[in-house]
């Protein structure tokens, strides 16, 4: 439960940040981050009462959740210190939940396709994830392609793949957590395809690299979001 609550808490923080801190208006940001603190309070006391974890575990997994929604960097060092602390979670469950929490109880005796086949840790860790596979994702694809020196949105350029991006790591993720890997496995055979023809246009490579280095971080987020759930489970 520990690792669920700290993504619910830094998809949830992350959001609300984003939202009332546009790259127009840097002022707001300091509302911003007050917004995203009564936010983590809210949902570390609706944790302690409906789930039964403990005050001070939760305290510290939202603490931790908050500054790092809060504290500025690249977006791929924020990945990797968020995929650590997820991990740490993972090992040490500081803030587990009680079989006895409202939240809890009602959770198991709702029969459902979704509350048979996972459990409330699993849940809370998906409904987290799904703000952090869309924009703060696309940023963290950007700076990969920014580090190998590329600059994959050009003035005036389409920007699909903002939109390609997110829902290409859902459904990697929904098909991951399904054991639909046949269907994985077509997925990304049928990006190359439909990118080939404009790969093999450029006899220097730029498009290739790029292709190669944005698909592989996308796909490298969507597979440890899914592992994180199915770790969850």
């Amino acid at each position: 439960m520990t690792a669920a609550l700290f993504l619910l808490i830094c998809g949830l923080d992350t959001s609300l940040v984003r939202r009332l801190t546009p790259a127009t208006t840097p002022k707001r940001r300091i509302p911003a981050i007050l917004s995203a603190i009564a936010l983590s309070v809210s949902l570390g006391v609706l944790a302690v009462l409906g789930l039964g974890t403990t005050p001070v575990g939760t305290t510290i997994v939202a603490a931790c959740a908050l500054i790092w929604c809060c504290v500025p960097g690249r977006p791929t060092a924020s990945a990797a210190i968020l995929i650590a602390l997820t991990t740490l979670f993972l090992l040490v469950d500081i803030a587990a939940a009680s079989p006895q929490a409202p939240l809890v109880r009602w959770y198991a005796t709702t029969h459902s396709p979704l509350t048979d086949s996972s459990s409330v840790s699993a849940l809370i860790a998906g409904l987290g994830l799904l703000p952090l596979i869309g924009p703060a994702s696309n940023d963290v694809v950007t700076d990969a392609l920014m580090w190998a020196g590329r600059r994959p949105h050009r003035p005036g350029g389409l920007r699909g793949g903002r939109v390609i991006g997110p829902l290409e790591r859902l459904l990697i993720i929904a098909l991951c957590l399904t054991g639909a890997y046949g269907a994985l496995a077509a997925l990304v055979a049928a990006k190359g395809v439909v990118r080939f023809p404009e790969i093999s246009r450029d006899h220097e490579g730029v498009k290739a690299e790029e292709f190669l280095i944005g698909s592989l971080a996308s796909w490298s987020l969507a597979g440890a979001a899914a592992l994180a759930v199915t770790l969850c489970r």
